[in-house]
C-alpha cells in the first residue's frame, strides 16, 4: 500500500525477515516518514522465535524505464537538499538497484555463521576443570622444588652434565670427520675444556668479540663483557635471528651488537671467516656450518672458564631472549630497564642450559593434561583411539584444558618465586618459568584462535559455567 505522498516522491518499504529452522517468511509493511522538525518516531515490532534476522531491504515492486528512473534519481536528488529522509531513501535506492543478489548472499551466509556460532563452548565440564587444575598444580610444585634458580637446581644440574656430555661428543665427531679428510690435529678431545676449545679453533668467527676494544669504535659500547657477549651480540642467539645475524656478519666481517636498545654493526678486527675466493651459495652454507659449530663451542661456557673445576661459565642465550635487549629507557650512559634487568638475569645464569631445564616441567605439563583429556574421551566418552589421536590438535575442550593447567602452573611458579625472592627483584625473577610463561601464551593464543574464529560471545562461557554449579 502506498503512502500518500506526491506521486515524484519514493515509496520505501520495511522488509521484516524472520528465520526459523525450516523457512523463510518475509513481511512486508509501508513505512510512514513524515518530515518534522522533531525526531522521528520509529516502533519496530518482533515476533518472539527462537533466532530472528532483521534487515531493511527495499522491495521495488515496479521496474523503471530509463526516463522514470531518471526523474526519480533527480527528483531524489532535489529531496536530499532539504529533507535528511529523502536522501536516505535516496541511497537506498541506489543500493538495491546496484548490490547484486550473490552479494546479498554473501552476507546472509556470514550472518548464518555467525548465528549458528554464536554461542561456541569448549565442551567442559568440571570434571575437565578439575583435571587440568591438578595437573597444573603438580607440575606447578614440580617446577618450584626441582627447577629453582639457575645456580641451586637439581634438573639445572643434569642438564649442565647433558649438554657438556654432547658438546664433547660433538667435538669428537667432527675431530673423526676431519681426520677421514685428512685435516689432523695434535690431540683429540678427551675432556669438557680440551672439546670446547677444539671447537672454538675449529669454527672460528669473526663477530666472537668479548670487549669493546675487539671491535673498531667499541670503547663506545655499554657494558659489554664476556660474561654478556653471548647475549649482545646477535649472532650467538640459537634461533633463526642468530642463524641471519651469523651469517651476515661473516659475510661482511662486522659484528651486530645490541647497545642501549640499538642495533650497532661494528667493524670487526679479524677479517671474515668466510674464505672470499668461494660462490656466494658456498659462502651462505660455509657461514651456516660456522654458526652451528660455534654455537656448540660456547652452549657449555668459554674453555678457559670450564677449564677450572666449579665454574659454569657463561652459555648462549634462551632463542628469544635477546630481543629483550631492544626494550628499556636510554639515559644515555646505559640502558635502565628490562634490558640491563634480563642483561643481570643472563650473567646469573639464566642461560640456555637452564631453559632445557625449564623446559622438563612444561613438558610434563603439556603431556600430562593431555593425557588426563584421551583417557576420559576413552573410558569416559568410549572414544577411539584413532579417533582421539585426530582430534588433538583441533578440540576445543582440550585447548582449554591446556590454558587452565598453563595457568594454574604459572600461579604455583609466581607464588614460589615471591616466596623465595623475599622481596628481592633479581632473585624473584630468577626464579620465574620463562618457558611457562611462553607456554601459557601461546595456549591464550589458542584458546582466542578458537574464540574468534567463531562470533566471540560469553553466552557459551556462561552456560558451561551454570552447568558446572547446577552439577
Amino acid at each position: 500500500m502506498r503512502n500518500q505522498r506526491d506521486s515524484t516522491k519514493l515509496a520505501v518499504y520495511r522488509t521484516s525477515i524472520i528465520r526459523t529452522p525450516a523457512t523463510w517468511t518475509v513481511y512486508q509493511t509501508p513505512i510512514k516518514r513524515t518530515v518534522y522538525q522533531t525526531p522521528v518516531k520509529r516502533t519496530v515490532y518482533q515476533t518472539p522465535v527462537t533466532r530472528t534476522v532483521y534487515q531493511t531491504p527495499i522491495v521495488r515492486t515496479v521496474p523503471y524505464e530509463t526516463d522514470r528512473e531518471r526523474s526519480s534519481v533527480w527528483t531524489a536528488m532535489n529531496l536530499a537538499s532539504t529533507s535528511f529522509d529523502s536522501v536516505t531513501a535516496f541511497c537506498q535506492e541506489i543500493s538495491s538497484k546496484y548490490v547484486s543478489p550473490l552479494a546479498r548472499k554473501a552476507v546472509d551466509s556470514v550472518s548464518d555463521f555467525a548465528y549458528e556460532d554464536m554461542d561456541y563452548e569448549s565442551g567442559c565440564d568440571k570434571y575437565d576443570y578439575g583435571s587440568a587444575v591438578f595437573a597444573g598444580i603438580v607440575t606447578g610444585l614440580i617446577d618450584s622444588f626441582f627447577v629453582g634458580s639457575p645456580l641451586c637446581s637439581t634438573l639445572g644440574g643434569v642438564t649442565d652434565k647433558a649438554i657438556d656430555g654432547v658438546v664433547l661428543k660433538f667435538a669428537q665427531w667432527v675431530y673423526r670427520l676431519d681426520g677421514q679428510k685428512g685435516k689432523l690435529y695434535r690431540k683429540a678431545p678427551d675432556s669438557l675444556a680440551s672439546a670446547i676449545g677444539f671447537l672454538e679453533d675449529r669454527f672460528r668467527v669473526n663477530y666472537d668479540a668479548r670487549y669493546g676494544k675487539d671491535l673498531q669504535g667499541g670503547d663506545a659500547l655499554s657494558h659489554f663483557c664476556p660474561g654478556n657477549h653471548h647475549l649482545k651480540s646477535l649472532a650467538h642467539c640459537p634461533d633463526i635471528l642468530g642463524l641471519f645475524f651469523s651469517v651476515l656478519d661473516q659475510l661482511t666481517g662486522k659484528t651486530s651488537i645490541v647497545n642501549r636498545g640499538k642495533l650497532v654493526r661494528l667493524p670487526s678486527v679479524t677479517s671474515s671467516a668466510v674464505p672470499g675466493n668461494m660462490s656466494f651459495e658456498s659462502k651462505v652454507i660455509s657461514g651456516v656450518v660456522n654458526w652451528f659449530g660455534h654455537i656448540m663451542s660456547d652452549v657449555a661456557g668459554s674453555s678457559g672458564t670450564r677449564g677450572h673445576a666449579g665454574k659454569r661459565g657463561s652459555g648462549i642465550p634462551i632463542p628469544g631472549f635477546e630481543l629483550f635487549q631492544f626494550t628499556g629507557k636510554d639515559l644515555g650512559t646505559e640502558l635502565n630497564g628490562l634490558a640491563r634487568f634480563t642483561d643481570l638475569m643472563f650473567q646469573n645464569g639464566y642461560d640456555f642450559r637452564f631453559g632445557l631445564a625449564m623446559s622438563i616441567p612444561v613438558a610434563i605439563n603439556q603431556m600430562f593434561t593431555t593425557l588426563l583429556w584421551a583417557l576420559r574421551k576413552r573410558y569416559a566418552l568410549q572414544w577411539d583411539w584413532k579417533e582421539i589421536i585426530s582430534q588433538r590438535k583441533q578440540d576445543p575442550q582440550l585447548a582449554r584444558m591446556q590454558l587452565v593447567s598453563a595457568g594454574c602452573f604459572l600461579l604455583v611458579d609466581i607464588g614460589d618465586a615471591a616466596l623465595r625472592s623475599q622481596g628481592q627483584l633479581l632473585v624473584f625473577a630468577l626464579h620465574l618459568n620463562y618457558v611457562g610463561i611462553c607456554k601459557f601464551a601461546f595456549a591464550a593464543y589458542q584458546e582466542l584462535c578458537l574464540r574468534f574464529g567463531h562470533a566471540w560471545s560469553m553466552t557459551g562461557m556462561e552456560r558451561e559455567w551454570n552447568s558446572i554449579l547446577a552439577s
